[in-house]
């Protein structure tokens, strides 16, 4: 690879010269005739082709290493003992080369096409200027050369990526054999009573391995300490102190900060804000503890694996202590939800945490101790056993969950539902998975419970920033309502829209997040077989093909265009044309902006779809003849109601009589017109019989 590098370079440098050579003489063409001008474009084609071929060589640079790179990757996944990560990593690694590859392809794609057209023009430019026959000739020989290059370096560069691509789909359909093999390994208990009885005496001696390492660890410290002096205890106490310092000076600070909106607490941002800086305060003397021991063994340059052993094991203490302080923070403090049931809740979960927090610790113990694999898996067996408990407890509590959830959602039946069936699905999930990995399939186990933790992770994201958008958009009613008498106008035509669709944008967000945190990319077989599903042809319409993935667009599409239409009717009623004195004018402004908004939505539609409009042909004729059966009235109607709106021979407010009818003009509609009559009813009367 070094000598291609070194050969090209060189290639690459002799072409350089070359060009400018050329620009030398470019620079000596002074004239404005026809053959100085021929000349200075035959030259600039000249630069142009060096210059395109020092590119060309860059590609095959770039092919070749591409080459190379897949060829070390593919090296590097051979053999039985390859990890799915590292199978992964290769397959991301070939992702990328044919993604760059990609890009390089597009832009000889189009510089192809530019060559084509400075061809085109010179063949102009020959028959308008015969006199300077040879220059052109030799300029479209050059670019005509250059094309041809670049096109068998394009068939070249398409080969190249199709083998790629092959050997990408090899190493993934191998990382998803590699993943499946590892779902189904099944891990098995001791097989008799003689590797029991060793798992036993193995259990047993982890104590004595635990003291082995603590003394181990004090003669460390006892030996840095005799080597270091009084110095570096003198710095200890100086940085304990200030650590000491800060944890209580911050413990204040929360605390003033809680009392400062501890009377605010109808809004969701504020009861956020408290529940953490409650939170933290509890859990400040736990990490003063640790930070303090942490801080200890570094200074006193205490060897491994203990610095690692506290840090991981104060980060499990600290993140069970917030759970057990926030289970009572929702189920027992005087501020959670009034229910019998919930402190009963609230000491079967504590206590529950409290077991799964001592054999987390045990587990993280075992991973920094030299101990077999047999004593791990009973661990984690275990382990697994205090979470079935845990989701026994969960789904036992279920319709007490549901009952807090039915408040929380008050008055949105839908959110309630999905709610209900997440409550449903998800410790079903769990248990499934709790009970797959007790009895051996734990990889399978991990892989669920870790799909499992980033839904909740995204779930609860996705509710906190739900909540966090409601109070930005209540505080936005509130401001406009103390300081615009037009609340309603604002609220109604561009806070509540805006906030409706920023609402669904973040919905859309979390679902990518999802697919993100799954790593569902676009050659994940669940991608794939999604796409696969939405792009299967359903109907043609005249030669267009629609699946569902365009039958869905355009429902979206639709259902945006409806809401913008109502939308953009109402904010041009209120606001945008509130300064037309006339409230019938405003009406048919506002009406006709209605219109437009539906039409230009529709033509968007047809256009995102490929639809041509000349398909609707047949389907416009089928219309005049239903209009001329048994859409008349209706088409009639419509047809009034637009010239009501443009001629207006009577607004709103007018007393008209209308045949039988008498009354005052209440509203023009783009079907009918509304009047009140003496008796103060309601008239609906059809603009047709109005026109006439």
């Amino acid at each position: 690879m070094d000598q291609l590098q070194g050969r090209i370079h060189k290639e690459q440098q002799d072409l350089l010269k070359q060009a400018d050579e050329a620009r030398i003489h470019l620079a000596q063409i002074k004239g404005d005739d026809n053959k100085s001008k021929a000349d200075r474009s035959l030259l600039e084609t000249q630069i142009q082709n060096l210059e395109e071929r020092v590119r060309l060589r860059q590609v095959d640079l770039a092919l070749a290493q591409a080459r190379y790179r897949l060829d070390n990757l593919i090296a590097a996944t051979q053999g039985a003992d390859v990890t799915p990560a590292s199978l992964r990593s290769a397959v991301e690694q070939a992702e990328a080369l044919v993604r760059d590859l990609d890009g390089t392809q597009r832009l000889l794609r189009e510089k192809v096409a530019v060559l084509e057209e400075k061809r085109q023009l010179l063949n102009k430019r020959l028959a308008l200027t015969p006199d300077v026959r040879k220059e052109i000739n030799q300029e479209s020989q050059v670019v005509a050369g250059l094309a041809q290059d670049l096109q068998l370096k394009l068939d070249n560069l398409q080969n190249s990526i199709q083998s790629i691509n092959a050997e990408r789909d090899l190493l993934k359909s191998r990382y998803d054999q590699s993943i499946e093999h590892s779902l189904k390994i099944r891990r098995q208990l001791p097989p008799d009573m003689v590797a029991w009885k060793e798992a036993v005496l193995e259990l047993l001696l982890i104590p004595k391995q635990f003291s082995q390492q603590c003394f181990a660890t004090a003669r460390q410290i006892a030996m840095s300490i005799d080597r270091n002096g009084i110095s570096r205890l003198s710095l200890l106490v100086l940085l304990e102190t200030v650590w000491l310092m800060a944890m209580l000076w911050l413990r204040q600070v929360l605390r003033s900060l809680s009392g400062r909106f501890k009377d605010r607490r109808e809004r969701f941002w504020v009861r956020l804000v408290l529940l953490v800086v409650e939170l933290l305060v509890r859990s400040i003397p736990l990490v003063l503890a640790s930070g303090a021991a942490i801080g200890f063994l570094l200074m006193m340059e205490s060897p491994e694996p203990a610095t690692s052993t506290l840090v991981a094991l104060a980060a499990a203490a600290v993140g069970f202590k917030a759970l057990m302080d926030l289970s009572w923070l929702l189920l027992a403090a005087p501020t959670a939800p009034a229910g019998s049931q919930l402190p009963i809740l609230y000491r079967k979960l504590r206590w529950i945490l409290g077991l799964t927090g001592v054999f987390t610790g045990l587990h993280l113990l075992l991973h920094f101790l030299p101990t077999s694999l047999t004593i791990k898996d009973l661990v984690n067996r275990l382990f697994m056993l205090l979470l079935l408990l845990l989701t026994l407890l969960v789904w036992r509590s279920r319709r007490l969950i549901l009952g807090l959830l039915e408040a929380l959602f008050a008055g949105r039946v839908l959110w309630f539902k999905a709610a209900e069936w997440i409550s449903l699905g998800l410790p079903v999930t769990v248990l499934v998975a709790l009970l797959l990995g007790l009895v051996g399939f734990v990889n399978l186990a991990s892989t669920i419970g870790g799909y499992v933790g980033w839904f909740l992770i995204v779930l609860v994201g996705w509710l906190l920033l739900q909540g966090l958008l409601q109070d930005l958009a209540n505080a936005l009613r509130l401001r406009l309502t103390a300081t615009d008498n037009k609340e309603t106008v604002w609220t109604q035509g561009l806070v509540d829209p805006l906030y409706r669709v920023l609402k669904w944008v973040l919905f859309a967000a979390a679902l990518v997040a999802l697919f993100q945190v799954f790593g569902w990319d676009s050659q994940s077989p669940v991608v794939r077989s999604i796409g696969r599903a939405f792009r299967t042809p359903l109907l043609t319409l005249g030669s267009r093909s629609l699946n569902l993935l365009d039958l869905l667009l355009s429902g979206v599409i639709i259902t945006g265009v409806v809401l913008a239409a109502r939308w953009s009717r109402e904010l041009t009623h209120r606001w945008v044309f509130s300064g037309v004195a006339d409230s019938g004018t405003r009406h048919s402004l506002s009406v006709f902006t209605q219109y437009a908004v539906v039409l230009l939505g529709v033509l968007t539609t047809l256009r995102i779809l490929g639809i041509d409009l000349t398909t609707f042909a047949i389907f416009a004729g089928a219309l005049g003849v239903g209009v001329g059966l048994g859409l008349q009235s209706i088409a009639n109607n419509f047809i009034s109601g637009i010239l009501l709106l443009i001629e207006r021979p009577l607004r709103t407010g007018d007393y008209v009589t209308i045949g039988s009818n008498e009354g005052l003009v209440t509203r023009i509609g783009i079907r009918s017109l509304t009047v009140r009559s003496v008796e103060n009813q309601e008239i609906i009367i059809p603009n047709a019989d109005v026109i006439s």
